[in-house]
C-alpha cells in the first residue's frame, strides 16, 4: 500500500516525521496539497486547446481550482472569482478577466473534438468550436466535467 500525505505550503518536516512513526508508518510520499489535481487540471486544459504556460493560463488553472473549492464565485464572475485571483496573482480583476477572455478566445478547440464534445457537449459547428464560447461558460463546462470524474477515464 502506498501512503501519500498531502501538505500546506507552510507544513514543518518535523511534525509529519513525528506523526508518521506514531502511526508506525514507515515510508509515504509526501507532496503539496493539491499537486495531483493541478497536474491534471493543467492537462486537461492543455488538451482542451488551451496554450500551456503564460499568465492568461495561470488565470484559469486558478479559477477552475478556486471554482472547484466555492462554486458560489461564479455568481458573481467579476467581483467573486476575477477579483479571488486577482488577489492570488497581484493583478486587477478587470485584467484578470481579460486574461480569461482571451485564453479561451485563443483555444484550438479543434485539437481534440472528442474531448471537447464530452466536456461542453458541443461539436463541429457548435460554438466553442468556433471561437464564441465565453469565460463562463467555459470554466462551468471544465469543473462539471472534472465532477463528473472526467479525470477517472
Amino acid at each position: 500500500m502506498k501512503v501519500i500525505i498531502e501538505v500546506n505550503d507552510d507544513y514543518e518536516g518535523a511534525k509529519v516525521k513525528a506523526l508518521l512513526k506514531e502511526l508506525e508508518i514507515k515510508s509515504c510520499d509526501i507532496q503539496p496539497r493539491g499537486s495531483q489535481m493541478t497536474r491534471q487540471i493543467t492537462k486537461l486544459l492543455g488538451n482542451l486547446g488551451l496554450s500551456v504556460g503564460g499568465k492568461n493560463f495561470t488565470y484559469m488553472l486558478y479559477g477552475v481550482e478556486l471554482y472547484l473549492e466555492d462554486k458560489s464565485l461564479m455568481y458573481a464572475l467579476t467581483k467573486g472569482l476575477y477579483r479571488e485571483i486577482g488577489k492570488k496573482v497581484g493583478m486587477s480583476y478587470s485584467a484578470v478577466g481579460r486574461g480569461l477572455y482571451q485564453a479561451v478566445k485563443d483555444a484550438e478547440f479543434n485539437k481534440n473534438k472528442r474531448l471537447c464534445y464530452e466536456v461542453f457537449g458541443l461539436k463541429l459547428g457548435d460554438k466553442a468550436l468556433e471561437g464564441k464560447l465565453t469565460v463562463s461558460e467555459f470554466l462551468k463546462g471544465v469543473c462539471g466535467y472534472i465532477e463528473r470524474g472526467g479525470f477517472e477515464k
